[in-house]
């Protein structure tokens, strides 16, 4: 979308650069802190790589080797690829378009936004929250509870390992019918949509529509959601949670049932 600056607008950035800020450009990687929130945006056109490090001072270290790192409150210029920024307590990113990757190393939770492209996203040991967006879209858990956020429409062929911690494939702003199966095999979500829910995934929460979903031999949650749903949990002490609509829950003596009608 492009800007139309108003002429304060224009005397305020003028006035920033003559000061010695440094001010994001829009081409470039834009990294700031606002109430202990790390906001990393990347531009449109370029294929990020990105990385979220400690320094040995605690800091926080924003790198991308795919683009100029530009810094605004809250963060210092290290490298013109790489910026430090203090006080951080949340991270949120957003990749924008291309093949982007994005991996965090720290202990902060961070939420990451994918966009059109095929991305890659590799989570710390805090918990992360990934939307991949458009294309195919590649997810690793770290030690946290990490989630995959399916977007609204079938977005691309995905694939999310888990790892360590407990981690939830979220299908929950879709309007179709889903089906889920937590065993690595390429036949998720909605109809030929291909994605890839690995087995060291542990919960799943299906849409809007009657859901299958399945789980694995680990302790599952799976909420069905709306709709007439049919949970089955497999192995393990599973939480089966059915919603609205009348839904069939395939449990043993060691699950837990909730709105279940059948």
């Amino acid at each position: 979308m492009r800007k139309i600056w108003s002429l304060a607008a224009i005397t305020m950035i003028a006035g920033g650069i003559q000061a010695g800020l440094a001010l994001p450009a829009q081409a470039d990687t834009g990294v700031s802190v606002t109430s202990a929130n790390l906001r990393v945006t990347a531009a449109d056109g370029k294929a990020n790589k990105i990385t979220i490090s400690f320094s040995p001072q605690g800091d926080v270290v924003v790198t991308d080797t795919g683009d100029v790192v530009r810094p605004s409150s809250g963060c210092v210029q290290d490298t013109p690829n790489s910026v430090i920024c203090s006080g951080v307590q949340v991270i949120q990113a957003d990749l924008k378009d291309l093949d982007d990757t994005f991996t965090n190393t720290t202990d902060i939770g961070a939420r990451v936004k994918g966009g059109a492209g095929k991305d890659t996203m590799t989570a710390g040991s805090g918990g992360d929250t990934f939307t991949g967006g458009a294309g195919d879209d590649t997810f690793t858990g770290g030690a946290g509870g990490d989630n995959m956020v399916a977007d609204r429409a079938p977005d691309g062929v995905d694939v999310f390992s888990g790892g360590a911690g407990v981690d939830t494939a979220v299908y929950n702003d879709r309007i179709v019918r889903q089906i889920v199966s937590l065993d690595g095999v390429a036949n998720d979500g909605s109809a030929g949509e291909g994605d890839n829910m690995r087995a060291d995934v542990e919960n799943v929460f299906g849409g809007a529509l009657g859901d299958t979903l399945t789980g694995n031999g680990l302790a599952n949650e799976i909420r069905g959601g709306q709709g007439d749903d049919t949970l089955t949990g497999r192995g393990g002490a599973d939480t089966l949670s059915g919603g609205g609509g009348t839904d069939t829950c395939n449990a043993d003596a060691a699950d837990t049932e909730f709105g279940c009608e059948i």
